[in-house]
């Protein structure tokens, strides 16, 4: 147990590392190029802050692992509107003005839903794994022309938070996405591994592993960069990030996972998991609804939710 332990924290490093590194390349690399901070926020790094999500899911999915995979993916929304956006407004309420939000938050839960109505039957086939990815370039393309007619004061925002990017060849930022990719590669090795292990003498399923301890430690990144931008008042960064990871989540990775290896689906994931997290994408849009902000309040029912939903899932499973 502690060997496994010892590769899920070590795994879970190397992943917060190689997404970091493979982050800073790509926008330092979009930016040599002329892409505004804007666009960059709501694609490079958005996607960024997924790429452990994806290195273990796609992963999993290639080992005979699917329980893992889908579990990973649905834990990890469900963490990063409950847990994450729950933990960050209870610390600093979040405002949020830009009016992207208003249109991705609904396409997150429309995409949540479609992702139900295929697992429904209990399989993700390839077919509608395509699906999921033709739905992600079409919405990435959207963000972009929403980020084209932002106002000015939410790309001031986008901008300041964006002040780090440092001036490097293309080159060099070619090398780092090419180590952060490498490291993701590595790290979801040992990180499966050990999640595998501890599954194992915990006599939990691989869903469950996937749904907590996998889900959590890919969903690292979203909480780290959540807090920063929450700190500094930029309550449309934190929530556009998180948004845009779920969708990501949903599109991306479990779209490039069945098209490796069809995604087979537990009776309980279906029934009760994914409409927790079709459940959590509901509420998060009514909240924002309410004056397009949560409040300390709504961070503590949502952190209240999960730890329900935790609570639940530990009583049924020990």
């Amino acid at each position: 147990m502690a060997i496994n332990l010892l590769f899920v924290v070590v795994g879970a490093a190397i992943l917060l590392g190689g997404g970091e590194v493979l982050v800073r390349g790509a926008v330092a690399l979009a930016r040599s190029l002329g892409v505004s901070t804007m666009i960059i926020g709501l694609t490079v790094v958005a996607y960024g802050t997924s790429a452990p999500e994806l290195a273990v899911s796609v992963m999993a999915a290639a080992s005979g692992k699917p329980a893992i995979c889908s579990g990973n993916v649905v834990g990890s929304n469900i963490i990063n509107v409950l847990l994450v956006l729950g933990a960050t407004a209870a610390i600093f309420p979040l405002q949020a003005t830009a009016a992207f939000l208003r249109r991705e938050v609904p396409i997150m839960v429309g995409v949540s839903v479609l992702f139900l109505v295929m697992a429904w039957n209990g399989v993700l086939s390839r077919a509608e794994a395509a699906i999921l990815l033709v739905a992600l370039a079409s919405y990435t393309l959207l963000a972009i022309q929403i980020a084209r007619r932002e106002k000015k004061e939410v790309v001031r925002k986008y901008e300041e938070h964006q002040t780090a990017i440092s001036k490097r060849s293309v080159a060099f930022n070619l090398v780092l996405i090419v180590v952060g990719l490498t490291m993701l590669t590595g790290g979801s090795h040992v990180f499966l591994d050990g999640a595998v292990g501890v599954a194992r003498w915990l006599g939990v399923s691989d869903a469950i592993i996937g749904l907590t301890l996998v889900a959590l430690g890919t969903s690292l990144p979203e909480l780290a960069a959540g807090l920063i931008a929450a700190y500094r008042k930029h309550g449309d960064i934190c929530l556009g990030n998180i948004v845009g990871s779920c969708i990501y989540n949903l599109a991306a990775i479990a779209g490039l996972s069945g098209v490796v290896a069809p995604l087979p689906f537990e009776s309980e994931m279906i029934h009760v998991h994914i409409p927790v997290m079709v459940g959590s994408a509901v509420v998060l849009w009514l909240m924002l609804l309410s004056g397009s902000r949560l409040s300390r309040l709504e961070g503590l029912l949502l952190l209240g939710l999960y730890l329900g939903y935790v609570g639940w899932m530990v009583a049924g499973h020990v």
